[in-house]
């Protein structure tokens, strides 16, 4: 637990899609409960994953081609310390 969230620190890798198909397969077997949230560096995942987050998000570093949807390294910090400061 983290300012009473509870965060995950398991990593799913390339193992995991190949074993499961993709990451919303990884997420269905290995995760019970829905996820605060999710981010990617590939818009396709995003997207996917808004069936098990409530939400998820694009950034912007990474592997993936940066949209107008993607977020920065600050812009995503300053959501987890809003999410952290709501749920404290």
């Amino acid at each position: 637990m983290y300012y009473g969230l509870n965060i995950s620190h398991q990593v799913s890798g390339q193992k995991h899609i190949q074993k499961y198909g993709n990451k919303l397969n990884i997420f269905r077997k290995m995760i019970k409960n829905r996820a605060s949230l999710y981010l990617d560096d590939l818009y396709k995942y995003k997207v996917m994953m808004n069936e098990v987050a409530n939400i998820s998000l694009m950034v912007n570093w990474g592997y993936g081609e940066k949209n107008l949807e993607s977020k920065s390294e600050e812009e995503i910090t300053k959501i987890f310390l809003e999410i952290i400061e709501k749920y404290n």
